[in-house]
């Protein structure tokens, strides 16, 4: 016959295994530099270094029909898609430095705060 306690260790390691398989929300209120470009703002050093390389992203690059780095308001409404290209490893493109977890959680940070400038 079967036996509940024989049960129990199982559910537990799954408990735990659920509970700390889940990514750690990033607390913006620690990140300092979440801006594009006031004072101590980061956003878009990170850019200019990261996504202008290539000559992608700077007025007259090949990519600078969706965006440049110039641009700040269509650099916001390009944003998701940007993300969606750094999450995925399509941008920066291969052979370039790509983003660390501190620009992500920074990028993150920017959306969650309106894009201050």
């Amino acid at each position: 016959m079967y036996r509940i306690s024989n049960c129990i260790p199982v559910f537990l390691c799954i408990l735990i295994l659920s509970c700390t398989s889940k990514s750690a929300e990033v607390d913006c209120n620690t990140l300092n530099g979440a801006t594009f470009t006031s004072s101590g703002g980061k956003i878009q050093g990170i850019i200019q270094s990261k996504c202008s390389g290539s000559a992608c992203h700077s007025t007259g690059g090949i990519a600078a029909v969706h965006w440049a780095i110039e641009d700040y308001s269509k650099l916001r409404f390009h944003f998701e898609h940007m993300i969606e290209g750094i999450e995925d490893g399509d941008m920066p493109p291969a052979g370039a430095a790509k983003l660390t977890n501190e620009e992500k959680n920074l990028f993150e940070c920017w959306s969650k705060n309106e894009f201050p400038q």
